[in-house]
Formats: structure tokens, C-alpha cells, sequence
């Protein structure tokens, strides 16, 4: 590489890290400040901690981190020639005989970073995050500890409806006195206890209500058909199926490429699809912002970044729609690598060729 196209590499690298840390910041904090409520609404529904809702913040940030990045670089790139145009600085390039292609090679070392690191996060990072995300997730919904009784009020329980006028709480294990409880299935069964103790099995992590001194009423076509007492009896309130393995699935974002291609189905393809056009979406994408950048450094209007934008929007939409193609086996996956990126292909010919048709002018003359 010559001296000055060394000093040119390095002053534009420096401008798009530095436009890129700036878009990728407000990024993260939108999408971090959304999930954080998002988050946070849920957390009512399934019981979440304060240190739980963190980690599940960080997770499905991590999951979008590929995204980000794509929408951050690229972001980047448009608004960095975008700016040369305005300045006049690229004028100046072109004139000393520095083209678009000059300028993509002089960029060419941070985007292959970049798309490399794109490729690590799509394929790795985010399945990675949606299979942590999914299991915290089934986790805190299956804990024992958030079956919690609540004195005074009924409550659902499995097949039975709970009410217990006194409650106290010690750590996991919950104590209740004056408990009733309506089991409306066949036979119809009331019962009542004068107390009762919430305990966890330490193996299967099932809920079991232990009640004591009470009385069972059970009845048959709306008549009292037997009343039995007991000592003691128990019933499975809660049954964990969080533990048995056999029931634990991950969804198909969360598995590995070995889990992918064991079971090479058309969801499996359209989900590898789309962890593979993620970089080369953002490839193609980085040059044909570096051609539509151009603007007249007189226009004061930002049009040029307005169309970037819109670009971006519908080559990603294409990518989902031709994802869902891939799912339904509509079209094979090679077609659904060429329809996301064909508007950005049609435009980088039509640059081509209008670069082509300028040199050759140039040369006649």
C-alpha cells in the first residue's frame, strides 16, 4: 500500500469507528432502555428478581448484538461519505484520481473485521443468548418458590382452588392454618384442614401441600356421597417438569449448527439462512453505501441517507420473507440468498456501469 493511500485507510477507519461507536451507543441504549420495560412488565407475570431481570436484559441485547453491529458499521459508513460529500473532501479524492473502489479497498481492512465479527455474533453469540434466555426463562417460571401462598384470597393450584385465612411465610416453606381447598373434578372434593405446610421435594422439585387434622368431603351429583377424616394427607400442588430432562426442548434460534444440521428440515435450513445472510447482507450493504453516499456539497437535504435507510429496511425485510419462504419450502435457501441482496446488487451495477460509461467517454475524448 502506498504512503498516502496508508494515511487515507487510517483517516477514514478513524471516522467510521468513531461514527460507529456513536451509533452503536444510542442503539444500545434504546434497545437496552425497551427491553428493560419490556422486561420488567413481564417480570409481574412470572416472578422475576431484580438480578434476574438484569440477566435477562443482557441477554436478549445479546441476541440483537449482531444487528446492531450491522445497522451500527453500515450506519457508519453511509453517514462518514455522506460527510465527505459535504465537506468537499471526497470531491478532492476523486479528483486526484481516488474512485469509489479506492475508496472501498482503503476501508477494506475494518469491514472484513467486521464481517467476521458479524459472522461470530449471528452464528454463535445469538444463538447462544436465545438458549440462555429460554432456559432462565423456564427456570424462573417452573420455580418452586414462586407457588407462594397468599392468606385471605383463593387461589389455583393444579386442579384445586386454594384459600387459607392464616399464612407465614419462613424462607421457601410457607405455613397455613383454616385451609380450603375445591377440587372440581370428578369425584368433587371439599376439604378441610386446620393446618398445612408447603414443602419442596429436594429431587423433583414438586410442590407438595402436607395437611394435617382435616376432613374430606366428597360428593356425587350435588350429594354429599362420604366424608372421610384424616391425620395427615398430601397433595401435589405444583409438578416440575422443568427438571425432567426429557421434557427441557430448546426452540430452534437457540440450537447449535451440530443440533441444525442433525435434523436438516426446512426450519433448520431457513434458521441457518438466516444466521449466514446476516454477513453477507452487511458485506454488500457496507459497498453500496460507500456508491449511494454521494451527494452535491451544495444541497443542504440529507435525501441520500433517507434512501440508505429505506434500503436497509427493505433488504432486511427481504431477508425475514424469504426466511419464512425457506420454512415453507417455497423457494430453495440459494434463491433466498440472492432476494434480499438483489436491490443492492441492481444498484451496484447500475454504479458500475455508469462508472464504466464515464471512463469511457473520458478515454474517447
Amino acid at each position: 500500500m502506498k504512503k498516502y493511500e496508508l494515511i487515507i485507510s487510517r483517516y477514514l477507519e478513524k471516522k467510521l469507528i468513531i461514527n460507529f461507536t456513536g451509533i452503536a451507543l444510542v442503539l444500545c441504549l434504546i434497545i437496552f432502555g425497551n427491553q428493560f420495560y419490556i422486561v420488567g412488565k413481564e417480570s409481574l407475570k412470572i416472578g422475576l428478581y431484580g438480578n434476574e431481570i438484569i440477566s435477562f436484559v443482557f441477554y436478549k441485547v445479546a441476541r440483537d448484538l449482531s444487528l446492531i453491529t450491522i445497522l451500527a458499521f453500515t450506519g457508519s459508513i453511509l453517514i462518514t461519505f455522506h460527510k465527505l460529500n459535504k465537506t468537499s473532501e471526497k470531491i478532492i479524492l476523486h479528483s486526484c484520481g481516488i474512485g469509489n473502489l479506492d475508496l472501498f479497498k482503503s476501508t477494506s481492512r475494518l469491514i472484513l473485521i467486521f464481517f467476521f465479527a458479524i459472522f461470530f455474533l449471528s452464528n454463535f453469540i445469538s444463538p447462544w443468548a436465545n438458549q440462555a434466555l429460554e432456559m432462565s426463562k423456564n427456570e424462573t417460571t417452573n420455580r418452586p418458590s414462586y407457588l407462594f401462598f397468599l392468606e385471605g384470597q383463593f387461589q389455583k393450584f393444579n386442579d384445586y382452588t386454594f384459600y387459607a385465612k392464616n399464612v407465614e411465610t419462613n424462607s421457601d416453606t410457607q405455613n397455613a392454618k383454616n385451609i380450603f381447598l375445591f377440587l372440581n373434578i370428578d369425584p368433587v372434593k371439599f376439604i378441610y384442614a386446620k393446618e398445612g405446610i408447603k414443602v419442596i421435594d429436594k429431587v423433583t422439585k414438586d410442590v407438595i401441600l402436607k395437611l394435617k387434622n382435616g376432613t374430606i368431603y366428597q360428593t356425587k351429583n350435588e350429594m354429599i356421597s362420604s366424608i372421610s377424616n384424616f391425620e395427615s394427607y398430601d397433595i401435589l400442588l405444583f409438578e416440575n417438569n422443568f427438571y425432567k430432562k426429557n421434557n427441557i426442548k430448546t426452540s430452534i434460534p437457540g440450537l447449535s449448527y451440530e443440533n441444525l444440521l442433525k435434523n436438516y428440515t426446512n426450519e433448520y435450513k431457513a434458521e441457518v439462512f438466516y444466521r449466514l445472510s446476516q454477513p453477507i447482507f452487511f458485506l454488500i450493504t457496507s459497498l453500496v453505501y460507500i456508491f449511494i453516499g454521494k451527494s452535491n456539497p451544495r444541497d443542504k437535504s440529507n435525501i441520500h441517507l433517507i434512501y440508505g435507510f429505506m434500503l436497509f429496511i427493505a433488504n432486511f425485510n427481504l431477508i425475514l420473507i424469504s426466511k419464512k419462504w425457506i420454512e415453507d419450502g417455497t423457494i430453495p435457501v440459494e434463491i433466498g440468498y440472492i432476494i434480499p441482496n438483489l436491490i443492492s446488487l441492481v444498484i451496484l451495477l447500475i454504479y458500475f456501469f455508469k462508472f464504466n460509461s464515464i471512463k469511457s467517454h473520458i478515454n474517447v475524448q
